[in-house]
């Protein structure tokens, strides 16, 4: 695979993956052209586009952003960054999410932004500019919507419970966590459905292609022979055999 010209950290992590431009830039979920530029040194390679790298292959957001292209590559523990390390991310990307400490971990994530959210606008509302700080949150989850579109039975569920609870915002957040348990429930078995199915394809095709070659016109000769052979060798049948009576 031939290098880029100027040897972009990118360029090396593609090539110790085996990996085209289209294929990196297609597990990164970024355009092409995009990619390409970013490479090639058109485009600047952002910390938030490095840690997209890092959450989709392992290496090191760190290392990418480093100036210097000759350092050695690292994942995102600061250890050497190799193949296995990108199959080991990809796995457990596509591990489905059904234990329960995967649930605590939403769970505490989730707990840890809305306390976050509220400290603010609870501090703005003391120096009494809360009206500022709402507008700014509010642009900021519009910027946010555009890479995580919003699905509006969420939003609608829990602005009813805000209203039927009379703006008791922990009603609201309790019926908002259990929507969000089933829903990552459901998901989680649908998830487990597919790679179910997957497998079973995979076993099934396995199969197939064993019974193919066992049932072979080659193959059936020669079990045709073994067992001529086996019965030679035990005296049934045949010559100074043992003939059943």
């Amino acid at each position: 695979m031939r290098p880029s010209a100027n040897r972009h950290k990118l360029a090396r992590l593609r090539q110790t993956l085996n990996l085209g431009q289209k294929e990196l830039a297609s597990i990164l979920g970024w355009p092409f052209d995009t990619y390409q530029k970013i490479e090639l040194g058109k485009h600047r390679l952002t910390p938030t586009r490095a840690l997209k790298v890092q959450e989709e292959t392992g290496v090191s957001a760190a290392y990418l952003l480093a100036k210097d292209v000759n350092a050695e590559m690292l994942d995102c523990s600061g250890k050497p960054f190799t193949e296995a390390t990108y199959e080991k991310v990809r796995t457990e990307i596509k591990r489905p999410k059904v234990g329960l400490s995967d649930r605590w971990n939403l769970n505490s994530s989730m707990a840890n932004v809305v306390a976050q959210i509220l400290a603010i606008v609870l501090a703005a509302m003391k120096k009494n500019r809360s009206d500022p700080c709402l507008f700014d949150l509010v642009e900021l989850l519009k910027k946010f919507r555009e890479s995580y579109p919003m699905e509006g039975k969420y939003y609608a569920r829990v602005l009813g419970s805000l209203v039927f609870h009379n703006g008791k915002l922990n009603e609201a957040m309790r019926e908002a966590v259990t929507l969000f348990e089933q829903e990552a429930r459901d998901h989680s078995f649908r998830e487990s459905q597919k790679l179910a199915s997957t497998m079973d394809k995979e076993h099934a095709k396995a199969s197939l292609c064993a019974f193919g070659k066992r049932a072979s016109p080659e193959n059936r000769g020669g079990r045709r022979s073994h067992g001529r052979q086996c019965e030679r060798s035990a005296g049934v049948g045949g010559e100074g055999g043992i003939v059943p009576g």
